[in-house]
């Protein structure tokens, strides 16, 4: 939003040479009702000005030419992150995906690891899921959103992925 910094413009006074006319008035109020109102349904971490972003960083780890297996990372970062939160894994499809393992600071709260959303409390801000496709071509992507204690979504990401992606070995 911008503020005027002529005294004389109050917004509620056409001056007769501006060549604005009632109707162009309307309109233009019309066109700003539907953007007030995505404002008003703005998270509350959106209208604050919050930056938290999730991200995801993928390693292919295994394949037997029937599968695909990656360990995915992801970090929380922004100004506002909470120590604790929620997260939660939703396939895109239900029968491609399974969550194989997940780090330590993970606690399972709901779910079954591969045809619904399945959902954890996070202590800290990063961690690491171990997924399995068992296609190896056209796979599908799945999201990972997280949660504040208000349970209102503060960032989210949708890794995608190839199944060409190459083989690392992890150190083990």
């Amino acid at each position: 939003m911008t503020s005027s910094t002529n005294p004389s413009d109050t917004g509620t006074d056409l001056p007769a040479s501006s060549g604005l006319h009632r109707r162009s008035v309307v309109r233009a109020g019309a066109w700003a009702i539907p953007a007030v109102t995505l404002v008003a349904a703005a998270p509350a971490h959106a209208a604050s000005g919050s930056a938290t972003t999730l991200t995801a960083s993928k390693q292919r780890v295994q394949d037997d030419g029937s599968f695909r297996e990656w360990i995915v990372t992801f970090a929380l970062q922004g100004p506002d992150v909470p120590p604790t939160s929620h997260i939660a894994w939703t396939p895109q499809e239900s029968d491609v995906w399974t969550v194989f393992e997940n780090s330590a600071n993970l606690t399972h709260t709901g779910g079954d690891f591969y045809s619904t959303t399945t959902t954890w409390d996070l202590a800290g801000s990063t961690f690491w899921l171990r997924v399995t496709s068992n296609r190896t071509t056209d796979i599908s992507p799945f999201l990972v959103t997280a949660f504040d204690d208000q349970n209102e979504a503060i960032a989210s990401v949708t890794p995608t992925f190839t199944g060409t992606e190459p083989v690392e070995i992890v150190p083990g």
